[in-house]
């Protein structure tokens, strides 16, 4: 059988998303499905995981030093890139590089890109290493998009109710998130709830 096409993706989270006022504050639904349906826009566009990771290493990278270089990857990024950007904080206005608002937009783009930043200790030193959003995984499961788009519902569900995200622990508890992921994972043709069960659970472990 033939997956759904983003078009009708999008369709069934609209006939969907009726049963899940109940997930989220009314005042934040409308933001919230609307960030869904975005994320399930970008799972579609997103042909090249590992060029979309490197575009926001090098945008994080970047705005460590606020430069010409930043605007120049900021301009010249891929629409996928652009969306993340945009669904985690709302469209923004790029400045030219000799203005002094260069390193408040610099702030507000890190702030959007960074997952978590932490020190790991190595040998008599430590290192910090800092994560961006759907930083490029290593012998991660074949389908790798799946873990962008888990990581952008995430996102969206945390930022509508305020709470992170986590796995119930018993199929009699099941959290929101697991509900709603079960179905965007169906309006998208996929019926293994395994592929988003190890993401969330990847998105749990990558947070503590």
């Amino acid at each position: 059988m033939a997956k759904p096409d983003a078009l009708t993706a999008i369709r069934t989270i609209d006939s969907y998303k009726a049963s899940w006022e109940g997930l989220v504050p009314g005042e934040k639904f409308d933001w919230f499905v609307a960030r869904i349906k975005t994320a399930v826009e970008i799972y579609y566009e997103l042909s090249d995981q590992a060029e979309f990771s490197d575009q926001l290493k090098q945008i994080e990278s970047a705005t460590t030093h606020p430069s010409s270089e930043l605007v120049r990857l900021i301009s010249d990024a891929s629409e996928p890139v652009r969306r993340l950007l945009e669904i985690n904080g709302g469209e923004f206005e790029v400045p030219n590089s000799d203005t002094e608002s260069l390193a408040d937009f610099a702030t507000e783009i890190r702030s959007r890109v960074i997952v978590a930043s932490y020190w790991r200790p190595e040998k008599d030193k430590r290192r910090r290493i800092t994560k961006v959003a759907a930083t490029r995984p290593f012998k991660r499961p074949r389908n790798e998009r799946l873990e962008v788009l888990v990581s952008f519902v995430s996102a969206a569900y945390a930022g509508a109710t305020g709470n992170l995200v986590r796995r119930a622990w018993s199929l009699e508890e099941r959290q929101g998130i697991e509900i709603l992921l079960d179905d965007v994972f169906d309006a998208i043709g996929i019926s293994d709830t395994r592929s988003y069960l190890e993401s969330l659970r990847r998105q749990v472990k990558n947070r503590s």
